[in-house]
């Protein structure tokens, strides 16, 4: 049986492994597409110019810029930079429910 999220509230499944530790791959996240104004560390959903969606961290950039990263530090998923990268922040986590396993 699915649900739905209540407006301004989008339901995903983390897609990949670049945040292991709160959101491996499969895990739920409930994400606010309203409130969008993260603080360092949140978890967000953000877009790049190409389209392409992303789950990463949130980080403070120079000038005004931001990043988006995973905090790995093993280069296999992106890390990503808002201006040169084109990012549109589309959501901030509110809630993750882990994978079963």
């Amino acid at each position: 049986m699915g649900t739905t999220a209540p407006a301004g509230l989008i339901r995903i499944a983390a897609p990949d492994d670049a945040l292991p530790d709160d959101a491996p791959r499969g895990a739920e996240l409930i994400m606010s597409t309203v409130d969008l104004a993260p603080q360092r560390g949140d978890i967000v959903l953000v877009r790049d110019s190409h389209g392409a969606l992303y789950l990463r961290r949130y980080a403070e950039g120079r000038g005004g810029a931001w990043r988006a990263v995973t905090g790995r530090g093993d280069g296999v998923y992106l890390e990503l930079d808002s201006a040169a990268d084109g990012l549109v922040l589309v959501a901030v986590a509110e809630w993750i429910k882990p994978r079963r396993g």
